[in-house]
């Protein structure tokens, strides 16, 4: 599973989207030649996906490698001297309209060549649709499972990826498992509607079957309930009681009802 492919010709893109490939293309060779630490950088995740599902993206996740973690652990973050470098260059997408996320590899990793971190099996990725990456060619790399979550408008998740950035990403929320379940749920819920997706994976399906003794702690947790909020006024303020229950039916949960109310409490709807 997650077998890293070219997935370039596997989509028809549109005028517009090549050009935004193009264009991100640009500024990544732009980036690559002009910041000599760079081993390697790609833009991945949200962007490409709405980019892809013809939505407007709003930041631009990058991932990259330096030259000094290449076949060692990782050790030092160097966003720093990244950014610095930025505003000496000329970019045709990399601009403020569109914030650039800078993202690294967590302490203690082992180097694995980038488009294989970014797409493959150790990707810290938790959602599938999001394994999509573009190099400084303008290609598209993925893997077969986001691809048919792509075309078919499916939100799955993946454990692997939940597993390694909990590890890596040492600091709350991300390193309690009961949070992170309910924040999942949440979030997944914002996924598809936002994403206009028509089902949802096993996996998915699995949590919200199963989510009852989770949120029922979770919903009574003064420190959870201040974080989902936060998220929720931050990412998805326009999940409201009608965009949660009718998502959620969509789902097919038999969990719908519960889930809905006991959200709607949480976020006081």
């Amino acid at each position: 599973m997650y077998e890293v492919v070219k997935l370039t010709s596997e989509f028809k893109l549109s005028q517009k989207q090549r050009e935004t490939f193009s264009f991100v293309a640009h500024d990544l060779k732009t980036l690559k030649n002009n910041v000599p630490l760079l081993e390697n950088i790609v833009v991945r995740a949200g962007f490409v996906l709405d980019t892809l599902l013809n939505a407007e993206p709003h930041d631009i996740d990058t991932l990259y490698t330096t030259k000094e973690q290449v076949g060692r652990l990782f050790e030092k973050c160097r966003c720093d001297e990244i950014r610095e470098t930025l505003p000496n260059l000329r970019f045709k997408i990399f601009n403020k309209e569109h914030e650039l996320d800078l993202g690294h590899f967590g302490k203690g990793e082992v180097y694995v060549p980038l488009i294989e971190k970014t797409v493959g099996y150790h990707s810290h990725l938790i959602d599938v649709a999001d394994m999509v990456c573009i190099d400084n060619n303008g290609d598209i790399w993925g893997n077969k499972e986001a691809e048919y979550c792509i075309k078919n408008r499916v939100h799955e998740i993946r454990y692997d990826g939940w597993i390694l950035f909990s590890y890596f990403i040492k600091e709350f929320p991300y390193t309690d498992y009961y949070y992170f379940c309910t924040l999942n749920i949440f979030r997944g819920l914002k996924m598809v509607r936002s994403k206009n997706y028509g089902g949802v994976g096993h996996n998915f399906l699995t949590l919200l079957e199963n989510s009852k003794p989770i949120l029922d702690y979770t919903s009574t947790i003064p420190q959870y309930i201040e974080a989902l909020n936060t998220y929720r006024a931050k990412k998805a303020p326009f999940m409201g009681r009608e965009e949660i229950t009718k998502t959620l039916e969509l789902t097919r949960t038999s969990n719908a009802r519960y889930i809905a109310e006991t959200l709607y409490n949480v976020f006081s709807l």
